[in-house]
Order: C-alpha cells, then structure tokens, then sequence
C-alpha cells in the first residue's frame, strides 16, 4: 500500500486498485502483485509476477509502462529515478537500468554473499542504498555489495523476520522489533509489537502511530504515547524454591547445603499481566562463572554438580515489553566433604606417618640381619674374584704374549724396508694396523725386469685377518714362482682359486665367505708401463695436477654369490712426475672429525692431490699427521695401508 497526497495505491493479489474520494477504481486488473513502491515525486513501481508496471499522473491520469520483470519472486522494489529502479527477491537484487524514457529496461544482476534462502528489502539511508535480510545487512559501495552491521543490534543477533513497507524496512530480532532508519519516536510503541506472534504488515502513519495486520487478517492500532511516555509497573524477579538431584525441595531459608545435595535445580518467577511465557531469565554464579548466561525463558536454572565453596547467584528477569528488574542475589555454601577437611588430611598424615615408621623399623632389623649375610658372602665371593683375576692375567699375559709373537712372525712375512729399497727407487709405505696383528698386508717381489707390489685387506681384524694375510703372502709367493710370465690379472685369478680351494670346507660343509679386497700393480719401468687388476680395491694415478682412479672388479679374491668372471687386466702409460697410490679402504673409513663422520674417499683424494708433489717421506708424514688430527679421540676403526709409488 502507498499513501499519495490525494489518494491510496494498493497492491492486492488480483490487481492494482486506487482509493480516491472513498471510491475505488482498478489500476491494473487480474495481475498477482508482489510489491509496491513510490519515491517522492509519486511515480510508482509495481511487479506482479514476470512484469514491472512503472506508472506515474499526468493530468490526474496514470501513465502506465509495462517492461518484463528479471525473474518471478521480486519482493521489493526502491526507485532510484525512473531510469533506474532496484529490484529484490529471494537472495537476488537486480538493477534495472535504460539509456532513454520507455525504452526497455536491462537489468543487471548482483551477487549478494547470503548464507540462506531470505527475503530482501531495499531502503536508501543518509544517501546510501542499503539491502536487508533478516539474517544480515548490505551497504552498496563502490559498485558493489558489502555486508554491515552498523545497524544489528547490540546482542548482534539474527533476524528471523522482515516486513517491508512504504515508509520502513521492520526485522525482528528475536523477541524484539527494529525499524530501519531508525526511527527514535517509534521506541516505546514498536515494543508492544511483541504482544504478537506472527505478523503479517506493519504501517507507520504520520503521527507516528503503528498499524499491524496479524496471520488471522486481524488490524491493531498501537497509538504513541504523550509526551510522558509509558509509565510501566516495577518488575521484580523472585527465587521460588530449590530441588536437589532427588526433586527434594532444598530449605530456602539455610544458606548452608549439604555436599551430597549439590545437584541444584532453582527455580525462578517475574509476575507480569502481558504474556507472561514470553519472560526471560538470565544469571551469573559468582565463584562459578565467568559471565552472565544468555537470556533464556527457561524459568529453571540447572547445575548437575557444583563443588564444594561459597557462592553468590545473580538473577535478571525480562518482560515481553523488555522491561528489565532488578538484580536479586541469593549467597548459598555447598559444604566440604569430611574427606576433603584438614582435619581428614591430618589424620591421613598421622595414620600414613605411623605405618612408615613402623615399616621403617622392620625394615632396619631384617636389613641389619641382610648386611651381616651379605657382609659374609662379599668376603667370600672376593676371595674367588681375586683369584680368578690372577687366572685370568695369567692366560691373558699368555696370549699377549702369543699374539705379539704371531706379530714379529708377520712382520717377518712383509717385505722389510731393505727388500723394497732394493726395489722402488721413490716410495712410501704408510702401515698403521688397528690391533697387535694386522688384517691388511702389502707385499712386493720382483720378476725379471718387473716390480709387483699389492695392497690387500683380508677378513676380519687381528688374529682371524692375520692368518689370511699370511695365507696371501704364502699364496702370491707361490703364484709368481711357478710362472714369472703372469699378468696382474691373471695373479688376482689364481690367487682366488688358491683362497677359495684352501678355505672351502666350512663349518657344516657351508662355503666360507673369508676373502681378499686388493689392489695390485705389475710396474715396468724400462717399458714406462704399468698393469692393474683389483679386487674391490682401486688405484690412483696422480698426474700434472689431475687424479685418476681406475676402477676394481666388484668381487673379492675368495667366494663370491655372483658369477666367476676373470678379474680385469688394465695396461697404463706412465710418463715422468706420475705418482700411483695402492691403498684399502681404512684411511678413508675412520671415523673423526668436527661432526663425527667419515673422512671419506673424496677427501682422501684431495689430500693426496695437495700432497703428492713432495718427497716422499714427507707424503707419509703428511698422512699419517692428517689421519691422528681427524681421528682426535675416537678410537681406529680398522687397518690403515697407503702405498705411494713414484716413477
């Protein structure tokens, strides 16, 4: 419905219609109109179904446009001017735009960010397009459509209704109703708006009175008051009774209230003579809440457990005209169970106190008892240790003494230091055994014109390792003896069928798994050459400045899971300057350093780039100097054996 100066324009289910003069006269005739809207120069707006009716007077005559609406569920409509109008719907508002007067509409549709399928209103405040859900508000800005809540209420709660009407936008809040502008005469009646419960229009006339139609078409007046305002009666709230767990009525008149009655139900009342279900109660437990609980109609304030301790209940009541009492307090004390009092602890402490003494007590005789038993057996079992300690450096004297000599009997097997001056004119050995014995052995011997020498690192450490060194160093004897026209390949492979035959009968007839990681070179130094052939073990050739390593078979010389293929027979040029480096794989495996890891091959190589350069000797100085720093005081981890040869 809009009031014009002259007459009213009303939009009905079967037509648009004018009262003027008291008579009525239809507009528009068998349409379904949704909505009906003016601005101030009184052109009208009117959508009924899939059609937007734009009219206006000229000569007391209504100049009627019919375009086609955007969809069917328009709901509102704001004009903006003539060429521009705003539509709303359901989660939808459009904008229908035109260049000229009673060309076509276009409309443009914006997106509004709505959580649910809701109604929208549209109203422009202090000159700014707002758009209304119940839920939530929207400000039109910069061309686009942002959420606000400059106008929620203060509990920022959602709407659950909306009612739009020529002069306002009406949501309500739950038990209460705004209006938007808002509207500061309209504060005391717009309260008496929640005497009703479903609401189907609300008109605010010029005297600032309220219409309202309810679900049963039924039309009320809410008159606004004089200048005194309504004077509405004191509202008192009042703690009735309290029930225990048991729905036994706890006295009101003790504060005190036993421990195994601290399930408490309270129950409250605030008379009033208007709708009384409609009243809401909220409370705060001091010494057990933090806050104040929401407002609620539930007149029932339930605790199912409240520990022991002294406690002050605040109560607030509110009417349906949200007229709000008085704080009324209630102190009550739920008192302390006997086993939570001092005195309980006390006798606790007493009874706990008694037993330890006593427990303390026969503890000390059976320990006294204990330590004359103990006492005995101690002076006995240190006379067997004593004894078997002197056993045990006998045996232990014994096989020191046997290992050192299994030493000097190896060292024997090596090529002493005379043997290999004899056959390298520029050498080092550099020979630093883990244990007494050494599981790593070098060995050199000369056939004709050539010089062999092999590094090799048996199975094991000590004793086990050192008896396959022998076994090597008896082995290679015996293979270059037999034939001097061997090449380095040809030795390694022999050498296998030797180790594998001499160590193949196991325990439980199982195939040993004992073998020899090496490396061996056959030099000729008239001829400038030099053969390789290697067992894991690889060689280093360093020269002018640059390192190359020549790869070993991946087998060892013994028994081996993969196929018995013969071991690779490499054929190098030396030339003057070449530095070769035999080694196995102790120098680089020790563990040292800042971080506790392996010196690794890598460093090994640039140590000996850095290195090879000086005499000899000086090398093993090096060598050895680099390997005690790396290690600082961790333990050697194996056998170390470095062999450098200089052409």
């Amino acid at each position: 419905m809009v009031v014009l100066p002259d007459r009213i324009v009303v939009a009905a289910n079967n037509g648009l219609y004018e009262i003027k003069n008291k008579k009525g006269r239809v507009i528009v005739d068998e349409k379904y109109f949704h909505t009906l809207a003016a601005d101030e120069n009184n052109t009208l707006v009117a959508v009924a179904d899939d059609e937007l009716y734009l009219l206006f007077l000229n000569d007391n005559k209504w100049i009627i446009e019919k375009h086609k609406a955007p969809v069917e569920s328009i709901q509102c409509a704001y004009i903006q001017t003539r060429d521009s109008i705003w539509l709303g719907g359901y989660d939808k508002i459009f904008q229908a735009i035109r260049a000229r007067a009673k060309d076509e509409f276009s409309y443009i549709n914006h997106y509004i960010p709505s959580r649910f399928y809701e109604p929208v209103d549209i109203r422009m405040i202090n000159n700014t397009l707002y758009f209304f859900q119940p839920s939530c508000h929207y400000r039109f800005e910069q061309d686009t459509i942002v959420s606000t809540s400059e106008f929620l209420p203060n509990n920022g709660n959602s709407g659950i209704q909306i009612i739009p009407n020529a002069n306002y936008t009406w949501i309500k809040y739950n038990q209460s109703w705004e209006s938007f502008p808002m509207n500061k005469d309209l504060e005391q009646t717009r309260i008496f708006l929640n005497l009703f419960t479903k609401i189907k229009y609300i008109h605010t006339d010029s005297h600032n009175n309220i219409w309202l139609i309810t679900d049963n078409d039924k039309l009320y007046k809410i008159e606004k008051p004089d200048s005194a305002g309504y004077k509405f009666e004191e509202l008192e709230v009042y703690l009735t009774h309290i029930t225990d767990g048991n729905n036994d009525f706890v006295n009101l008149e003790s504060s005190t209230i036993g421990y195994k009655e601290n399930a408490l139900v309270f129950n409250l009342s605030a008379p009033f003579f208007l709708k009384q279900n409609a009243t809401q109660y909220t409370y705060f437990v001091e010494g057990l809440m933090n806050d104040w609980s929401r407002w609620s109609h539930d007149s029932k304030i339930s605790f199912p457990f409240i520990p022991a301790g002294d406690y002050f209940l605040h109560v607030k009541a509110k009417n349906v005209l949200g007229v709000e009492s008085k704080v009324k307090t209630y102190n009550f004390q739920i008192q302390t169970p006997f086993r939570q009092t001092k005195l309980f602890y006390l006798l606790l402490v007493l009874l706990l106190g008694s037993l330890v003494y006593f427990f303390i007590k026969y503890r000390e005789r059976n320990l006294t008892k204990e330590k004359e038993m103990l006492s005995k057996m101690v002076e006995k079992r240190t006379h067997e240790i004593a004894k078997q300690k002197e056993e045990i450096e006998i045996k232990n004297n014994e096989i020191t003494s046997s290992i050192e000599y299994a030493q000097k009997i190896q060292s024997a097997v090596f090529p002493s230091k005379e043997k290999l001056d004899g056959l390298l004119n520029d050498y080092f050995v550099f020979f630093k055994p883990r244990d007494i014995v050494s599981g790593d052995f070098y060995w050199a011997t000369k056939i004709k014109n050539k010089i062999v020498i092999a590094a090799a690192d048996c199975t094991g450490h000590g004793v086990p390792g050192a008896f396959m060194s022998m076994l090597g160093v008896s082995f290679l004897n015996e293979i270059v003896n037999k034939d001097e026209k061997l090449n380095a390949a040809e030795i390694l492979n022999l050498l296998r069928s030797d180790v594998v035959s001499t160590l193949s009968q196991g325990e439980n007839g199982k195939e040993a798994r004992d073998g020899i990681d090496l490396a061996l070179c056959v030099f000729d130094f008239q001829a400038k050459t030099m053969q390789f052939a290697g067992a894991y073990n690889p060689v280093l050739l360093v020269r002018n400045g640059q390192i190359y390593e020549y790869k070993a078979n991946r087998m060892p010389v013994g028994a081996f899971s993969g196929p018995q293929e013969s071991f690779t027979n490499h054929v190098i040029d030396l030339v003057p300057e070449d530095k070769i480096y035999l080694f196995t794989d102790g120098y680089a495996d020790q563990i040292g350093g800042p971080e506790d890891k392996k010196l690794m091959i890598r460093n090994f190589k640039n140590l000996l780039l850095e290195i090879h350069k000086k005499p000899m000797h000086q090398q093993h100085q090096t060598l050895e100097k680099n390997l005690i720093n790396w290690m600082g005081e961790k333990p050697q981890i194996d056998d170390v054996l470095v062999i450098g040869v200089g052409v």
